[in-house]
């Protein structure tokens, strides 16, 4: 038995009634050509994840997604191709990279399985098990556990974004291909797609191909969850340094082009240098989906330090709030920025799931244009003021005894 009703030339047939309004399919898809690209990469962002899930079902998007998909993947290796599956709050990513002469059969391949094939009983138990493994080994990684504590603590643990997108050892133990079947039912479905395409690829036969996979009706994305109430919190952690993560939501109306700067300008700010020897790690980055987004901070410090680190955080931020750059200034960190942005574009798949994410969104900008004339100093500081009040966790072995000192 399969999910559809079938294929009509490369197109699958929509599988469910929509939860919208009439929406046109071209409003859902996005082609890029790129005739010297030697590849053709393909980004299918499924707007599905843990709001489709129970509270004891975590991590069944993401089951379902590689279950789905593992099937495929010799398949596409004999064309030169391959696909990933990548799970986030709001959507399931799929991204194929496929050399041109064998794309559209690729794709058809790729529609058929997230769209129409029911799920395998024994891949799915392979996946469950190799899931199992991945998350057992990511309870000890702190990085790991500070992201968690820190979705946790935002969100509210009992929300479906306060859990693990890729679910808990606990939840994935008890999922069953039953689980993964009734998800691929509901949420697996053309409606709640959006697709980008790069590469050298024909346009209208681009869309001749995609378009009626799409249909005419599109359900809208999952709503944005509310945020807990700004918070900071200290977890212990079995662990040498600790980990400081802070959290700034921002509102719908953030310039994203903006929030990339200003996260770029903190990670120069706060990363490892001669002034700040004791920085072991730093990240920082911005996430955005359909009304909303959240800049995030991750520093690795020393224990002693953590507390004087998270403030380091707030007063950076509140110091591009209060006072714009000087134009010279500005120029020549913007200048740094659009750098490391083409860096961080320079593989098709990355343009791809940007056009795609930003379709999603609804955004009306070009994600991969570097130029903004609206970008200034006047509007990275109304960007850093409009950011909402922080969630801290400084995840680390706070309750440890000093070195030397007796145990307890």
């Amino acid at each position: 038995m399969t999910r559809a009703r079938g294929l009509v030339g490369v197109a699958l047939l929509a599988l469910c009634p929509a939860r919208a309004p009439a929406q046109p399919a071209a409003e859902r898809l996005v082609v890029r050509v790129e005739p010297s690209t030697p590849v053709v990469a393909v980004t299918v962002l499924l707007g599905t994840g843990p709001l489709d899930e129970g509270p004891d079902r975590a991590g069944l998007a993401y089951l379902a997604g590689r279950s789905i998909l593992a099937p495929l993947r010799p398949e596409l290796d004999s064309l030169g191709g391959s696909v990933d599956v990548e799970i986030h709050p709001d959507a399931v990513e799929v991204t194929l990279v496929v050399a041109p002469d064998a794309w559209l059969d690729a794709l058809q391949r790729t529609f058929v399985a997230l769209f129409r094939d029911p799920p395998d009983s024994a891949v799915v138990e392979r996946q469950r098990q190799a899931i199992l493994a991945e998350l057992r080994a990511r309870a000890t990684n702190p990085a790991d556990a500070a992201e968690r504590a820190l979705d946790s603590l935002a969100y509210g643990p009992d929300h479906p974004w306060g859990r693990p997108a890729a679910g808990t050892p606990e939840t994935m133990a008890r999922l069953t291909v039953f689980d993964v079947d009734s998800l691929l039912r509901r949420a697996f479905v053309p409606e709640r797609a959006v697709v980008a395409v790069v590469g050298p690829v024909d346009p209208a036969e681009a869309r001749a191909a995609i378009l009626p996979v799409l249909g005419d009706r599109a359900a809208p994305p999952p709503p944005v969850p509310p945020a807990a109430a700004p918070s900071r919190a200290k977890v212990d952690f079995d662990a040498i340094t600790t980990w400081v993560l802070a959290r700034y939501p921002l509102p719908p109306t953030a310039s994203p082009r903006a929030a990339a700067l200003l996260a770029d300008l903190l990670h120069e700010d706060l990363a490892f240098g001669p002034r700040r020897p004791t920085v072991y790690d730093t990240d920082v980055r911005v996430r955005t989906w359909p009304g909303g987004g959240e800049l995030r901070v991750l520093l690795v410090v020393p224990p002693q330090e953590a507390d004087a680190w998270a403030d380091r955080i707030v007063d950076a931020l509140a110091r591009y709030a209060a006072t714009p750059l000087h134009p010279s200034v500005f120029a020549d960190r913007l200048r740094h920025f659009r750098g490391r942005a083409l860096l961080a574009l320079r593989a098709p798949e990355d343009r791809s799931a940007a056009l795609a994410r930003a379709r999603y969104e609804g955004r009306p900008d070009d994600p991969l244009s570097i130029d903004d004339p609206d970008l200034g100093p006047a509007l990275l500081q109304a960007t850093a003021r409009a950011l909402g009040e922080p969630t801290l966790v400084l995840l680390g072995p706070h309750t440890r005894p000093p070195t030397g000192a007796a145990n307890p």
